[in-house]
């Protein structure tokens, strides 16, 4: 027994000096390094290519036989884009023992490159050189004539990146503890864990490994330096054994296209160093068969096809694997944009503005990688729109003044450059410079001379003009006659049969006033005169008051009704916009109700005071009353904004709202965002007394909108002036600004208005701070009838929310030079129409 004790121990004594050597430069995470095979198979399938490597390493320099010596072979296959197999071998020997270490592995990947798990099963061999181990017996009966042994275990790892950049790796060698003593005495192999962690997004990687067996534990903790795009790896650092040992190391991996070398150096602080031999020596050569570079990945958002104006963002997302050098963005063949990206970033976002060239534009944006790139294009046709010029005073009629005022509108959303004003064929005004090109108004006054005036008007833009030629007749004997007209439908009627109400004052030498539909005559009323003729009457009456009946066709009638003297000059005319829609009286709602809050000033005076919510949500409630023709307005400010007051009287109204009702709810005060337990995050009103940092009194979107999805109200529309009130919208219009439909067509809008809407339109997008009065501002602008895209006198949701989206966001980046993008869209996912018809002024 004491034999085979001295045997055993001796045995055991080498196998730990072999072991301690081979693993003194741990590597369990760092998947760049060839070594780490030996320690995880979870890790191999991540390098995703094949994969060999051989080396040997000696306790003291030198090959003879009296060296410490191990030898070892790795080699892996991927099969598939989620598994890869290998086979790894180890062979160890020195005067006396021998071990071998035979491995299968399989390494599967079970969530992108985040989670991996590996397999390996070992055939473990164990010998002794009988001729220079001359100690003992071996025919001794105790070791059974056995000079060696053989055994089978198993094994298993796991590889982690909960995160980029960091690596975690667990593994577990020897798990079933096979017997390795010769006499089948119950030695038995202890299992052998490892762990590791490297962070791989700091310049220098750090990394730190633990190696367990039974009672012994190595501490390891290292940096890696990568060098040369990669080809240079230099690892270093120090390590400990449980028992006392401890020492420092050094590991070079140099890699030229395939093939690399590794060398690695230990030195036991245990020792003298008194030359370079002392200690532990690597050597190797690996072979890894290029990485198949991956192109990089375009993700553009979806563009409008058509733009009439020349601003135009381009927004995306580029990804590369292997690290992007260059973003080159071009309009047509031009270089527009070029983006360095020096430090080899993996994503880029893209928000590049820019103005499109007239026309067709082919936008085209190349990403290069280390080798490759990749090319992504998207299509606008940029159609400008001419300025448009109205004239609100008098034209193409006569005066009995030469003082003449011209009162002209211009709009142009790509905004005017020149203006110009001519009489006669004689310039009179121009004017390059406006307070808003887009929104041009202007009173020029005009002496006009005996007889007929021709004026002209051009105004332009970068691409287009518009030209008009109005005409005014100045007589100063004559005294023209002034004519009106009205209508009780105006603006829109129900009935194709419309009453036009004619007035005309001063009507001697009129013979008659023609009416026009669309520029084109349909009725001619007769005037009596009041001398000449014996079948005319006679009368000293001053007033000629007629009413004529008109039939309408199209939903579009502009209605003129000039005043024709004897020679056949109209004296005067007037204009008159009527909107034939067959479906007014169905689309018409029974009740409009409304609730507006403002909030500036909080009671805890830890929330940001505003300065215009309250006057927002003023102009608000008066405009919705006197434009709009609300039957109800409710208002609540300030101190009245309580969390109790807000929640009944919201709740009540969407809850005694009838089925024909439209509930409109406006809020201007402060938002606020929390993320629930799954990741999901809630938007909210804050009241006027809830807590900064509470939400016991703060009303979330969610109970909002749920209260909307009971309510029996037809149409229900949020307008909320505060951050995060976009959070509860779940489908938005695909459409842009400038691809909704111009033409008037009422039939189609009363389908749309069928569906029950439950519609959102917020201040801003998701982290945006909103300027405070900005969007009321726009949102005014919109419900006193700028909306309007197709001029039908209703304002729908659509066309409020993506005014309010389009001139915000233009503002803001031009004025502010910050980014506000509101948002609008549904809390349903069925989106109805809602359509506010504009009160008769």
């Amino acid at each position: 027994m004491k034999t085979r004790t001295i045997l055993f121990l001796s045995i055991f004594l080498c196998f730990l000096n072999a072991n301690a050597q081979f693993y003194s430069s741990m590597n369990t995470v760092y998947y760049s390094s060839p070594s780490i095979t030996f320690y995880n198979p979870a890790p191999p399938v991540l390098i995703g290519r094949p994969y060999a490597f051989a080396g040997m390493q000696l306790l003291h320099l030198g090959l003879s036989e009296d060296n410490l010596r191990n030898n070892f072979v790795t080699l892996v296959e991927p099969v598939g884009s989620s598994t890869a197999i290998g086979l790894r071998a180890q062979y160890f020997t020195s005067n006396i023992f021998q071990k071998g270490n035979y491995s299968l592995l399989i390494s599967q990947k079970v969530y992108k490159n985040i989670f991996s798990i590996g397999l390996n099963a070992n055939f473990l061999t164990f010998g002794y050189n009988t001729s220079k181990f001359k100690l003992f017996d071996f025919h001794d009966p105790v070791i059974n004539d056995g000079t060696s042994q053989n055994a089978i275990s198993y094994g298993a790892g796991i590889f982690m990146q909960p995160i980029h950049g960091l690596l975690l790796g667990a593994s577990a060698d020897h798990l079933n503890k096979p017997d390795i003593s010769l006499d089948k005495s119950s030695i038995l192999q202890e299992r052998i864990y490892h762990f590791g962690l490297a962070l791989c997004f700091l310049p220098v990687i750090p990394q730190f490994d633990v190696r367990m067996e039974g009672n012994e534990i190595l501490k390891q903790g290292g940096l890696h330096l990568d060098l040369l795009n990669h080809r240079l790896d230099i690892f270093a650092g120090y390590n400990q054994f449980s028992f006392g040992g401890s020492g420092i190391f050094a590991q070079l991996e140099m890699s030229f296209g395939d093939i690399g070398i590794l060398y690695s150096y230990q030195n036991p602080l245990t020792e003298d160093f008194n030359h370079v031999s002392n200690g532990s020596h690597q050597i190797g050569i690996f072979y890894t068969k290029s990485k198949t570079p991956i192109p990089p990945k375009i993700y553009l958002e979806d563009n409008p096809s058509r733009q009439s104006l020349p601003q135009f963002t381009l927004i995306g997302r580029i990804e590369s694997p292997d690290g992007l050098k260059l973003i080159e963005i071009y309009d047509n063949q031009d270089l527009i944009k070029r983006i360095e990206c020096s430090d080899n970033i993996k994503t880029k976002e893209i928000n590049e503005p820019f103005n499109l060239k007239r026309g067709d534009n082919k936008i085209r944006v190349v990403a290069y990688a280390s080798k490759l790139s990749t090319t992504e294009k998207t299509f606008v046709l940029f159609e400008p729109q001419s300025p448009e010029i109205k004239i609100l005073s008098l034209q193409n009629t006569q005066l009995r003044e030469k003082d003449y005022v011209l009162h002209l509108t211009v709009k142009d959303r790509i905004g005017v450059d020149q203006l110009q004003l001519f009489q006669d064929g004689r310039e009179i005004k121009t004017l390059t410079s406006f307070n808003d090109p887009q929104n041009i108004e202007l009173q020029q006054p005009i002496v006009l001379r005996e007889g007929k005036n021709n004026l002209q008007i051009i105004a332009l833009n970068k691409w287009e003009k518009t030209q008009i030629s109005p005409w005014l007749v100045y007589k100063s004997k004559e005294a023209p006659p002034e004519l009106s007209i009205d209508s009780p439908q105006r603006p829109i009627s129900a009935s194709s049969s419309v009453t036009v109400n004619l007035q005309l004052d001063n009507y001697k030498k009129i013979k008659e006033v023609v009416i026009k539909i669309n520029g084109k005559a349909v009725d001619t009323v007769k005037v009596y005169k009041t001398r000449g003729m014996d079948h005319v009457a006679v009368t000293a009456e001053t007033k000629f008051e007629r009413k004529a009946v008109i039939n309408l066709k199209s939903p579009e009638n502009l209605i003129e009704a000039v005043a024709v003297d004897e020679e056949n000059i109209p004296r005067t005319s007037r204009t008159m916009d009527i909107l034939y829609n067959p479906y007014a009286r169905e689309m018409k709602y029974a009740r409009k109700w409304a609730i507006v809050v403002g909030i500036d000033d909080y009671r805890d005076k830890r929330i940001t005071k505003l300065d215009k919510a309250v006057s927002d949500a003023r102009s608000v409630a008066k405009l919705l009353t006197k434009h709009l023709g609300f039957d109800r307005v409710d208002t609540l400010f300030n101190e009245k904004a309580t969390f109790e007051n807000l929640n009944a009287i919201l709740s009540d109204t969407l809850l005694k709202a009838k089925k024909n009702d439209l509930v409109l709810f406006y809020f201007s005060g402060h938002g606020d965002q929390i993320s629930n337990t799954i990741g999901e995050d809630i938007g909210y009103i804050v009241p006027y007394d809830a807590d900064l940092f509470s939400v016991s009194k703060k009303i979330s979107m969610s109970f909002i909108n749920q209260y909307a999805k009971q309510s029996e109200a037809r149409d229900i529309l949020y307008i909320i002036d505060a951050c995060y009130s976009g959070l509860g919208i779940i489908e938005k219009p695909k459409m842009s600004y400038d691809e909704q439909k111009r033409a008037v067509v009422y039939k189609r809008l009363k389908n749309e208005v069928e569906k029950r809407g439950r519609n959102i339109i917020s201040a801003g997008g998701k982290e945006e701070l909103a300027i405070d009065g900005l969007f009321t501002q726009i949102l005014d602008q919109g419900l006193l009838g700028a909306a309007d895209y197709n001029h039908d006198a209703y304002i729908t949701f659509t066309e409020l929310g993506m005014y309010v989206k389009q001139r915000v966001s233009e503002i803001a980046k031009k004025q502010y030079q910050r980014r506000q993008n509101p948002q609008f869209g549904s809390i349903i996912s069925d989106r109805g129409e809602c359509a506010i018809e504009q009160k008769k002024d």
